[in-house]
């Protein structure tokens, strides 16, 4: 994505010269992007739908491969003949495990694709995004939470 700004001014006189207002608009990258959850994101409830921008090709894009796994290796490198590859999307979403949950404790990699409509041969890859799954806290009188599960420091 590339942000661009501009201003103008008015030139009243040879001295007088207002500044205007500064404007700016942002561009979309030709890939998918704004993944949810965010790349690196902790302790995502193992029920969850993957979303993500598309790419400015929004309009002419004919479809979003998915990949999914967790190996973040396998998932960059994967190919539509690969087991990480989950198939071709026409929406902005993914059900990693539809009917079921993912393992919690559990770091997961996925990459979104683009398929340009006006020649399939075009596909714009996408980043790989990853995510770390735990059980969701539904408590509503959970106050603080402690794993001390980082599994470092000496026992006494």
């Amino acid at each position: 994505m590339t942000t661009y700004y501009w201003r103008i001014d008015e030139v009243v006189d040879e001295i007088t010269v207002i500044k205007g207002d500064i404007w700016r608009f942002t561009t979309a990258p030709l890939k998918a992007h704004t993944p949810v959850p965010a790349d690196g994101t902790l302790y995502v409830d193992p029920n969850l739908v993957l979303t993500w921008g598309a790419g400015f090709n929004v309009k002419t894009a004919s479809g979003h491969r998915v990949y999914f796994g967790t190996d973040a290796t396998a998932v960059a490198n994967a190919t539509t003949s690969s087991p990480e590859f989950k198939g071709a999307k026409s929406g902005m979403t993914y059900d990693p495990s539809p009917g079921t949950t993912l393992a919690n404790s559990t770091t997961y990699y996925w990459r979104i694709d683009e398929i340009d409509k006006t020649t399939s041969s075009i596909i714009y890859k996408g980043d790989v995004w990853g995510f770390t799954t735990d059980v969701p806290i539904t408590d509503p009188t959970l106050f603080g939470w402690w794993k001390l599960d980082e599994g470092q420091g000496t026992m006494g």
